[in-house]
């Protein structure tokens, strides 16, 4: 009898025990990625991004990095975010590979940023990842239509200098001999025609394992060339010397970092993007221009995003994101796009809404009569349900985060295309590469200006269109690149005040 009882109290612990480490591993997977499980056939790989339980500390980069120069601040921050993925994924990454030479895993990767692991493996693996005590979540990761330009039949122009160019005052910049001279841009996006002539003289040099000046992050290759065009039409508003005829770029002179994060014509995924993101930090980027985001439909991982570019605030690089193309069809708080959301480095005096500070300045789209486009995604957004921020609540008399922060022409942009010479192409996308350029041209000016300093002249000096003050709309204005430019000098402080005309 006592023997019969023991037992059953020990089947009882061990059960006990066994639920305990399903109920554990169940909450690791998110929904989708639990959806995506449970549709799955046995031997089908499936995407996911494990990331892992101990997390970047920025508050301690911050304090690490605080008063170093910049190239310092990039340095050791990527240092610091290396050694963590590195100690923390190692008997991980080493499960894996063995996994791999089974059959039971088709690729994975690190990615240092966000401490964790792209991986592309059977269910059976993915559930036994997630039991372990060192993994923190794992989200599910499929293809998605990140990159959502608008047709444009505007006829060819035949201007010296692109209309847009001219509107934000760049010239009266290279006037002052700022050009973006010194500054390293990384485009991530749909690669980049680094033949075309406008392009081909200020391309970064990566030495001999990065000899077309970057890195395709979806085929694994040193190859970034552009299957797309959208990413070379970009390319050209940041930094288009107009050496074929016609001047596209905001910042002739800034070098070029190849970022291509496309998986087909205009597919990507999260992973893609965030191992791009490591090698823009590894690298040495001061800049980066993304112009494509994620659906609030589709559950991107808003918590990775958000420290993600976190991380690369505190590096001191400052982040240019599209707030998107949904204005109509998707209603605020989710208009905009992931990460175009995120919070800025600096908070403008009309945003009331409490809530911690992010790396990401967003861009809407204006037309050459200086009104929004009528597909600029419009604020306010939303962080009240995300952890753990749980911050920029909307409704119930709370107004959200005011997005976007800036708005720089859109719409009707003639840039570099694909195949050499020129075309048409209007979004978010075609305004983000102009705020990329004027701060490529404050770099050049000021180099060791942080990121939250950048963003305070542009939106501080911009043109205050719409309603008074930073609104929904049009953010702090359209961007005026000569009184930014003028407005970034030592000593570094803090602007106040609004511009109108």
């Amino acid at each position: 009898m006592k023997k019969r009882t023991v037992l059953s109290i020990i089947s009882l612990v061990a059960i006990t025990m066994l639920s305990g480490t399903g109920h554990a591993a169940t909450g690791r997977l998110t929904e989708p990625a639990r959806e995506m499980i449970a549709q799955a056939a046995p031997d089908e790989m499936l995407p996911v991004v494990v990331l892992m339980k101990e997390r970047p500390d920025v508050p301690a980069m911050r304090e690490m990095v605080r008063g170093l120069p910049r190239e310092q601040r990039k340095r050791l921050v990527w240092e610091t975010v290396r050694d963590l993925a590195e100690r923390t994924q190692y008997d991980l990454l080493d499960l894996l590979g063995a996994d791999k030479r089974s059959g039971l895993v088709e690729e994975y990767t690190s990615i240092r940023i966000i401490n964790g692991i792209s991986l592309k493996a059977t269910a059976e693996v993915i559930e036994r990842v997630a039991q372990r005590d060192d993994v923190g979540r794992i989200i599910a990761d499929p293809l998605q239509p990140i990159f959502n330009p608008i047709e444009s039949d505007r006829e060819e122009e035949l201007d010296e200098i692109v209309w847009s160019v001219q509107m934000i005052h760049a010239p009266e910049v290279w006037d002052m001999g700022y050009t973006g001279q010194g500054v390293l841009v990384a485009i991530i996006d749909s690669g980049v025609n680094y033949n075309h002539v406008d392009l081909a003289d200020h391309l970064w040099d990566g030495g001999e394992e990065f000899p077309n000046h970057g890195w395709d992050f979806g085929n694994n290759d040193n190859d970034p060339l552009d299957d797309d065009g959208h990413g070379t039409h970009v390319a050209g508003s940041i930094c288009g010397d107009g050496t074929g005829g016609t001047q596209t770029g905001v910042a002739p002179d800034a070098t070029l970092m190849i970022c291509k994060v496309s998986l087909g014509i205009g597919q990507g995924d999260q992973a893609t993007v965030w191992e791009a993101h490591d090698f823009v930090l590894e690298h040495g980027a001061d800049v980066t221009s993304m112009s494509m985001g994620y659906l609030d439909s589709w559950s991107p991982d808003r918590t990775t995003w958000r420290g993600t570019y976190e991380v690369l605030d505190a590096a001191g690089i400052v982040n240019v994101v599209a707030a998107g193309n949904e204005r109509g069809w998707y209603q605020p708080p989710i208009s905009c796009r992931t990460p175009g959301n995120v919070p800025s480095p600096w908070r403008h005096p009309d945003e009331v809404e409490e809530g911690g500070r992010g790396g990401v300045i967003s861009v809407g789209a204006t037309t050459d009569q200086d009104v929004y486009a009528s597909f600029s995604s419009n604020g306010p957004c939303e962080w009240e349900d995300v952890d753990p921020y749980y911050d920029y609540p909307y409704g119930d008399g709370h107004v959200g985060l005011i997005r976007p922060d800036i708005a720089a022409p859109g719409e009707d942009i003639y840039s570099t295309s694909i195949n050499g010479g020129y075309t048409y192409m209007s979004g978010t996308s075609m305004a983000t590469p102009h705020i990329a350029g004027v701060v490529c041209l404050i770099l050049s000016k000021t180099p060791e200006l942080l990121p939250v300093q950048v963003d305070s002249v542009m939106q501080i000096t911009a043109l205050d269109l719409g309603p008074d003050g930073k609104d929904n709309d049009y953010g702090a204005g359209r961007v005026q690149a000569d009184l930014a430019v003028e407005a970034a000098n030592p000593p570094f402080g803090y602007l106040q005040g609004t511009v109108t005309d």
